[in-house]
Protein backbone atom coordinates (compact mmCIF):
# COMPACT_ATOMS: atom_id res chain seq x y z
CA UNK A 1 0.00 0.00 0.00
CA UNK A 2 2.86 2.39 0.82
CA UNK A 3 4.36 2.09 -2.69
CA UNK A 4 0.95 2.66 -4.27
CA UNK A 5 0.59 5.78 -2.15
CA UNK A 6 4.04 6.97 -3.32
CA UNK A 7 3.00 6.38 -6.92
CA UNK A 8 -0.08 8.58 -6.42
CA UNK A 9 1.95 11.22 -4.57
CA UNK A 10 4.22 11.49 -7.62
CA UNK A 11 1.30 11.39 -10.08
CA UNK A 12 -1.20 13.79 -8.55
CA UNK A 13 -0.84 17.45 -7.68
CA UNK A 14 -0.59 18.28 -3.97
CA UNK A 15 -3.84 18.25 -2.04
CA UNK A 16 -5.08 21.40 -0.34
CA UNK A 17 -4.13 21.63 3.38
CA UNK A 18 -7.80 21.47 4.38
CA UNK A 19 -8.59 18.47 2.15
CA UNK A 20 -10.33 15.56 3.89
CA UNK A 21 -9.21 13.14 1.15
CA UNK A 22 -5.78 11.48 1.27
CA UNK A 23 -3.84 9.57 -1.37
CA UNK A 24 -3.87 6.57 0.98
CA UNK A 25 -7.67 6.53 0.67
CA UNK A 26 -7.46 6.85 -3.11
CA UNK A 27 -4.90 4.01 -3.23
CA UNK A 28 -7.22 1.86 -1.12
CA UNK A 29 -10.13 2.43 -3.51
CA UNK A 30 -8.02 1.75 -6.63
CA UNK A 31 -6.44 -1.34 -5.12
CA UNK A 32 -9.83 -2.73 -4.05
CA UNK A 33 -11.38 -2.04 -7.47
CA UNK A 34 -8.42 -3.78 -9.14
CA UNK A 35 -8.58 -6.84 -6.88
CA UNK A 36 -12.34 -7.22 -7.35
CA UNK A 37 -12.21 -6.24 -11.05
CA UNK A 38 -15.03 -3.77 -10.48
CA UNK A 39 -15.98 -0.22 -11.47
CA UNK A 40 -14.69 2.66 -9.33
CA UNK A 41 -18.28 3.82 -8.84
CA UNK A 42 -19.29 0.48 -7.28
CA UNK A 43 -16.12 0.24 -5.20
CA UNK A 44 -16.41 3.72 -3.68
CA UNK A 45 -20.03 3.04 -2.70
CA UNK A 46 -18.99 -0.18 -0.96
CA UNK A 47 -16.25 1.70 0.91
CA UNK A 48 -18.51 4.54 2.06
CA UNK A 49 -17.99 7.04 -0.80
CA UNK A 50 -14.90 8.62 0.73
CA UNK A 51 -13.50 9.53 -1.68
CA UNK A 52 -16.18 9.13 -4.32
CA UNK A 53 -15.44 8.06 -7.91
CA UNK A 54 -15.89 11.57 -9.34
CA UNK A 55 -13.08 12.95 -7.17
CA UNK A 56 -10.69 10.16 -8.24
CA UNK A 57 -11.49 10.61 -11.93
CA UNK A 58 -10.96 14.35 -11.57
CA UNK A 59 -7.53 13.82 -10.00
CA UNK A 60 -6.52 11.40 -12.78
CA UNK A 61 -7.67 13.73 -15.57
CA UNK A 62 -5.64 16.60 -14.12
CA UNK A 63 -2.45 14.62 -14.88
CA UNK A 64 -0.63 13.86 -18.14
CA UNK A 65 1.19 10.91 -19.71
CA UNK A 66 4.70 12.08 -18.84
CA UNK A 67 3.80 12.59 -15.17
CA UNK A 68 2.48 9.03 -14.95
CA UNK A 69 5.63 7.69 -16.62
CA UNK A 70 7.90 9.56 -14.20
CA UNK A 71 5.87 8.29 -11.23
CA UNK A 72 6.13 4.72 -12.53
CA UNK A 73 9.90 5.07 -13.05
CA UNK A 74 10.25 6.47 -9.51
CA UNK A 75 8.66 3.31 -8.06
CA UNK A 76 10.62 1.10 -10.47
CA UNK A 77 13.95 2.60 -9.38
CA UNK A 78 12.99 2.19 -5.71
CA UNK A 79 12.27 -1.51 -6.29
CA UNK A 80 15.44 -2.03 -8.35
CA UNK A 81 17.59 -0.53 -5.58
CA UNK A 82 16.22 -3.09 -3.13
CA UNK A 83 17.31 -6.05 -5.28
CA UNK A 84 20.30 -4.54 -7.11
CA UNK A 85 22.89 -5.99 -4.75
CA UNK A 86 21.47 -9.46 -5.29
CA UNK A 87 21.52 -9.20 -9.10
CA UNK A 88 24.18 -6.52 -9.64
CA UNK A 89 26.45 -8.52 -11.95
CA UNK A 90 23.72 -10.25 -13.91
CA UNK A 91 22.99 -9.40 -17.54
CA UNK A 92 19.33 -9.59 -18.54
CA UNK A 93 17.32 -10.56 -21.58
CA UNK A 94 14.70 -7.91 -22.32
CA UNK A 95 11.52 -8.24 -24.38
CA UNK A 96 9.67 -5.43 -26.17
CA UNK A 97 6.11 -6.08 -27.32
CA UNK A 98 2.81 -4.42 -28.13
CA UNK A 99 -0.38 -4.89 -26.13
CA UNK A 100 -3.83 -3.94 -27.39
CA UNK A 101 -6.79 -3.02 -25.18
CA UNK A 102 -10.23 -3.14 -26.86
CA UNK A 103 -12.07 0.15 -27.38
CA UNK A 104 -15.89 0.02 -27.40
CA UNK A 105 -16.67 3.74 -27.71
CA UNK A 106 -18.10 5.52 -30.75
CA UNK A 107 -15.73 8.47 -30.95
CA UNK A 108 -12.33 7.96 -32.58
CA UNK A 109 -9.12 9.82 -31.97
CA UNK A 110 -5.35 9.65 -32.33
CA UNK A 111 -5.12 7.01 -29.59
CA UNK A 112 -7.55 4.55 -31.19
CA UNK A 113 -5.99 1.99 -33.54
CA UNK A 114 -7.99 0.00 -36.10
CA UNK A 115 -6.74 -3.38 -34.85
CA UNK A 116 -9.35 -5.51 -33.04
CA UNK A 117 -7.88 -7.90 -30.42
CA UNK A 118 -8.85 -11.57 -30.65
CA UNK A 119 -12.17 -12.35 -29.00
CA UNK A 120 -13.26 -8.69 -29.14
CA UNK A 121 -15.12 -8.58 -32.45
CA UNK A 122 -17.70 -6.09 -31.15
CA UNK A 123 -15.06 -3.48 -30.29
CA UNK A 124 -14.43 -0.49 -32.57
CA UNK A 125 -10.63 -0.59 -32.37
CA UNK A 126 -8.07 -0.63 -29.59
CA UNK A 127 -5.64 1.31 -27.44
CA UNK A 128 -2.03 0.28 -28.04
CA UNK A 129 0.74 0.08 -25.45
CA UNK A 130 4.38 -0.85 -26.02
CA UNK A 131 5.95 -2.60 -23.04
CA UNK A 132 9.52 -3.50 -22.11
CA UNK A 133 10.12 -6.26 -19.60
CA UNK A 134 12.82 -8.44 -18.05
CA UNK A 135 12.45 -12.08 -19.10
CA UNK A 136 12.78 -14.33 -16.04
CA UNK A 137 12.04 -17.96 -16.88
CA UNK A 138 8.31 -18.10 -17.57
CA UNK A 139 7.68 -14.74 -15.93
CA UNK A 140 8.33 -11.08 -16.69
CA UNK A 141 8.91 -7.91 -14.71
CA UNK A 142 7.66 -4.90 -16.65
CA UNK A 143 10.01 -1.91 -16.68
CA UNK A 144 7.74 0.51 -18.55
CA UNK A 145 4.56 0.68 -20.62
CA UNK A 146 4.16 3.55 -23.09
CA UNK A 147 0.98 4.41 -25.00
CA UNK A 148 1.29 4.58 -28.77
CA UNK A 149 -0.47 7.23 -30.85
CA UNK A 150 -1.42 6.72 -34.48
CA UNK A 151 1.59 7.48 -36.69
CA UNK A 152 3.98 7.71 -33.73
CA UNK A 153 7.64 6.92 -34.45
CA UNK A 154 8.32 3.39 -33.17
CA UNK A 155 12.10 3.88 -33.22
CA UNK A 156 11.75 6.81 -30.78
CA UNK A 157 9.54 4.73 -28.49
CA UNK A 158 11.92 1.76 -28.55
CA UNK A 159 14.84 4.04 -27.70
CA UNK A 160 12.93 5.58 -24.79
CA UNK A 161 12.03 2.17 -23.37
CA UNK A 162 15.55 0.76 -23.73
CA UNK A 163 16.95 3.90 -22.05
CA UNK A 164 14.74 3.20 -18.99
CA UNK A 165 16.00 -0.40 -18.90
CA UNK A 166 19.69 0.56 -19.36
CA UNK A 167 19.49 3.00 -16.46
CA UNK A 168 18.49 0.22 -14.07
CA UNK A 169 20.23 -2.94 -15.27
CA UNK A 170 22.73 -4.51 -17.66
CA UNK A 171 21.17 -5.63 -20.93
CA UNK A 172 22.42 -8.81 -22.58
CA UNK A 173 19.89 -9.06 -25.40
CA UNK A 174 16.64 -7.46 -26.58
CA UNK A 175 13.88 -9.56 -28.18
CA UNK A 176 11.36 -7.75 -30.38
CA UNK A 177 8.13 -9.00 -31.90
CA UNK A 178 7.11 -8.68 -35.54
CA UNK A 179 6.05 -5.12 -36.20
CA UNK A 180 9.46 -3.85 -35.09
CA UNK A 181 11.24 -5.27 -38.16
CA UNK A 182 11.78 -1.87 -39.73
CA UNK A 183 14.96 -0.16 -40.86
CA UNK A 184 14.40 2.76 -38.47
CA UNK A 185 14.07 0.49 -35.40
CA UNK A 186 17.02 -1.68 -36.48
CA UNK A 187 19.25 1.35 -36.98
CA UNK A 188 18.28 2.91 -33.64
CA UNK A 189 19.00 -0.28 -31.67
CA UNK A 190 22.37 -0.65 -33.39
CA UNK A 191 23.23 2.95 -32.52
CA UNK A 192 22.49 2.15 -28.86
CA UNK A 193 24.93 -0.79 -29.01
CA UNK A 194 22.26 -3.36 -28.14
CA UNK A 195 22.31 -7.02 -29.22
CA UNK A 196 18.94 -7.93 -30.65
CA UNK A 197 16.70 -10.55 -32.28
CA UNK A 198 13.74 -9.17 -34.21
CA UNK A 199 11.08 -11.53 -35.53
CA UNK A 200 10.23 -10.69 -39.15
CA UNK A 201 6.88 -10.54 -40.88
CA UNK A 202 6.59 -12.67 -44.01
CA UNK A 203 6.84 -9.93 -46.63
CA UNK A 204 8.07 -10.33 -50.23
CA UNK A 205 11.72 -10.10 -49.18
CA UNK A 206 11.38 -12.85 -46.57
CA UNK A 207 9.49 -15.07 -49.02
CA UNK A 208 12.35 -14.64 -51.48
CA UNK A 209 14.92 -15.58 -48.80
CA UNK A 210 12.86 -18.68 -47.89
CA UNK A 211 12.82 -19.82 -51.53
CA UNK A 212 16.62 -19.56 -51.63
CA UNK A 213 17.02 -21.60 -48.42
CA UNK A 214 17.18 -25.43 -48.78
CA UNK A 215 14.61 -27.50 -46.87
CA UNK A 216 15.41 -28.31 -43.23
CA UNK A 217 18.33 -25.91 -43.12
CA UNK A 218 19.24 -22.31 -42.36
CA UNK A 219 20.95 -19.49 -44.20
CA UNK A 220 22.17 -15.95 -43.46
CA UNK A 221 21.36 -13.09 -45.84
CA UNK A 222 22.70 -9.54 -45.95
CA UNK A 223 20.47 -6.88 -47.43
CA UNK A 224 19.43 -3.21 -47.23
CA UNK A 225 16.18 -2.08 -45.66
CA UNK A 226 14.94 1.01 -47.47
CA UNK A 227 12.37 3.49 -46.18
CA UNK A 228 11.36 7.12 -46.64
CA UNK A 229 12.19 9.54 -43.82
CA UNK A 230 12.77 13.30 -43.67
CA UNK A 231 12.03 13.63 -47.41
CA UNK A 232 14.84 11.24 -48.33
CA UNK A 233 15.40 7.52 -48.85
CA UNK A 234 17.10 5.85 -45.89
CA UNK A 235 19.10 2.61 -46.17
CA UNK A 236 20.19 0.31 -43.35
CA UNK A 237 22.50 -2.73 -43.90
CA UNK A 238 20.80 -5.66 -42.19
CA UNK A 239 21.67 -9.25 -41.34
CA UNK A 240 18.87 -11.83 -41.65
CA UNK A 241 18.69 -15.41 -40.43
CA UNK A 242 16.27 -17.73 -42.23
CA UNK A 243 15.49 -21.12 -40.67
CA UNK A 244 13.43 -23.27 -43.00
CA UNK A 245 11.39 -26.29 -41.85
CA UNK A 246 12.23 -26.04 -38.15
CA UNK A 247 10.76 -29.08 -36.33
CA UNK A 248 9.21 -28.35 -32.94
CA UNK A 249 10.07 -31.47 -30.93
CA UNK A 250 7.19 -30.87 -28.50
CA UNK A 251 4.41 -30.70 -31.08
CA UNK A 252 6.22 -32.20 -34.10
CA UNK A 253 4.94 -29.30 -36.19
CA UNK A 254 7.16 -27.67 -38.80
CA UNK A 255 7.72 -23.90 -38.88
CA UNK A 256 9.78 -21.36 -40.79
CA UNK A 257 11.58 -18.62 -38.86
CA UNK A 258 12.96 -15.30 -40.05
CA UNK A 259 14.97 -12.95 -37.81
CA UNK A 260 16.89 -9.70 -38.03
CA UNK A 261 19.98 -10.24 -35.87
CA UNK A 262 23.33 -8.79 -34.86
CA UNK A 263 24.61 -11.61 -32.66
CA UNK A 264 27.71 -13.63 -33.50
CA UNK A 265 28.98 -17.08 -32.49
CA UNK A 266 25.48 -18.40 -31.84
CA UNK A 267 24.08 -21.58 -33.38
CA UNK A 268 21.16 -20.93 -35.71
CA UNK A 269 18.72 -23.08 -33.71
CA UNK A 270 19.69 -21.22 -30.54
CA UNK A 271 18.01 -18.12 -31.97
CA UNK A 272 14.68 -19.94 -31.87
CA UNK A 273 15.21 -21.00 -28.25
CA UNK A 274 16.24 -17.47 -27.29
CA UNK A 275 13.30 -15.85 -29.06
CA UNK A 276 10.78 -18.26 -27.57
CA UNK A 277 11.67 -16.89 -24.15
CA UNK A 278 9.60 -13.78 -24.91
CA UNK A 279 6.45 -15.88 -25.33
CA UNK A 280 5.84 -15.77 -21.58
CA UNK A 281 4.73 -12.17 -22.13
CA UNK A 282 1.31 -13.50 -23.15
CA UNK A 283 0.92 -15.03 -19.67
CA UNK A 284 2.01 -11.71 -18.18
CA UNK A 285 -0.72 -9.84 -20.09
CA UNK A 286 -3.31 -12.31 -18.80
CA UNK A 287 -2.13 -11.67 -15.26
CA UNK A 288 -2.35 -7.92 -15.91
CA UNK A 289 -6.04 -8.51 -16.64
CA UNK A 290 -6.52 -10.03 -13.19
CA UNK A 291 -5.99 -6.49 -11.82
CA UNK A 292 -8.28 -4.80 -14.34
CA UNK A 293 -10.37 -1.89 -13.08
CA UNK A 294 -13.55 -1.74 -15.12
CA UNK A 295 -14.48 1.56 -16.72
CA UNK A 296 -16.75 2.96 -19.40
CA UNK A 297 -14.55 6.04 -19.73
CA UNK A 298 -13.16 6.81 -23.19
CA UNK A 299 -10.77 9.42 -21.77
CA UNK A 300 -7.32 8.21 -22.77
CA UNK A 301 -5.60 9.55 -19.63
CA UNK A 302 -7.96 7.47 -17.48
CA UNK A 303 -7.38 4.35 -19.59
CA UNK A 304 -3.61 4.74 -19.52
CA UNK A 305 -3.59 5.34 -15.75
CA UNK A 306 -5.66 2.20 -15.12
CA UNK A 307 -3.38 0.14 -17.37
CA UNK A 308 -0.23 1.45 -15.68
CA UNK A 309 -1.76 0.89 -12.24
CA UNK A 310 -2.36 -2.81 -12.88
CA UNK A 311 1.16 -3.18 -14.31
CA UNK A 312 2.38 -1.66 -11.06
CA UNK A 313 0.35 -4.14 -8.99
CA UNK A 314 1.79 -7.01 -11.04
CA UNK A 315 5.31 -5.66 -10.45
CA UNK A 316 4.66 -5.41 -6.71
CA UNK A 317 3.83 -9.13 -6.70
CA UNK A 318 7.14 -9.96 -8.41
CA UNK A 319 9.02 -7.50 -6.20
CA UNK A 320 7.53 -9.04 -3.06
CA UNK A 321 8.70 -12.51 -4.13
CA UNK A 322 12.21 -11.23 -4.93
CA UNK A 323 12.67 -9.33 -1.65
CA UNK A 324 11.08 -11.98 0.57
CA UNK A 325 12.84 -14.78 -1.36
CA UNK A 326 9.55 -16.58 -1.67
CA UNK A 327 7.33 -17.86 -4.46
CA UNK A 328 3.88 -16.68 -3.45
CA UNK A 329 1.20 -17.44 -5.99
CA UNK A 330 -0.84 -14.72 -7.59
CA UNK A 331 -3.86 -15.62 -5.40
CA UNK A 332 -1.75 -15.52 -2.24
CA UNK A 333 -0.44 -12.08 -3.17
CA UNK A 334 -3.97 -10.77 -3.83
CA UNK A 335 -4.99 -12.07 -0.40
CA UNK A 336 -2.06 -10.21 1.20
CA UNK A 337 -3.13 -7.04 -0.63
CA UNK A 338 -6.63 -7.57 0.72
CA UNK A 339 -5.29 -7.84 4.27
CA UNK A 340 -3.40 -4.57 3.80
CA UNK A 341 -6.68 -2.76 3.10
CA UNK A 342 -8.59 -4.24 6.04
CA UNK A 343 -9.55 -1.89 8.87
CA UNK A 344 -8.40 -3.68 12.06
CA UNK A 345 -10.91 -1.81 14.25
CA UNK A 346 -13.70 -2.92 11.94
CA UNK A 347 -12.52 -6.54 12.11
CA UNK A 348 -12.36 -6.41 15.93
CA UNK A 349 -15.86 -4.98 16.10
CA UNK A 350 -17.20 -7.70 13.80
CA UNK A 351 -15.46 -10.38 15.89
CA UNK A 352 -17.02 -8.94 19.04
CA UNK A 353 -20.49 -9.00 17.46
CA UNK A 354 -19.99 -12.61 16.31
CA UNK A 355 -18.91 -13.67 19.82
CA UNK A 356 -21.98 -12.02 21.34
CA UNK A 357 -24.21 -13.81 18.83
CA UNK A 358 -22.54 -17.17 19.51
CA UNK A 359 -22.89 -16.70 23.29
CA UNK A 360 -26.57 -15.75 22.93
CA UNK A 361 -27.14 -18.78 20.71
CA UNK A 362 -25.36 -21.00 23.25
CA UNK A 363 -27.55 -19.76 26.13
CA UNK A 364 -30.76 -20.18 24.13
CA UNK A 365 -29.85 -23.80 23.37
CA UNK A 366 -29.18 -24.50 27.07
Amino acid sequence: MELLKKFLNKSFSKLAPNSTITNSQVANVLQTAAMTQDFLENTTKKLGNKPNADIIFKRIKECDIETFKLAFIFILEFMMKQVKQKYNKREWIIAIDTHYEPFYGNSRGLWIHGYKPKGCKDCNGSYCYITIAIVIGQEQFTLMASPMMLGQNKADMVEELIAVAKKNLKIKLVLLDRGFDSGAVTRRIKQMGIKHIIFCRRNDKIKEFLEKTPAFSHRYFYDLIKWAEDKSTQREPTKYLIIKDYVDLKTFKIYDWAFIINLSNVDAISYVYLYKRRWCIENTYKQFNAFKIKTASVDFIVRYFFFLFRVLLYNLWKFYNAVMNTASTFKEFVFMLFLSTVDIDHVSKCKEMVNKFVNKLHYSIE
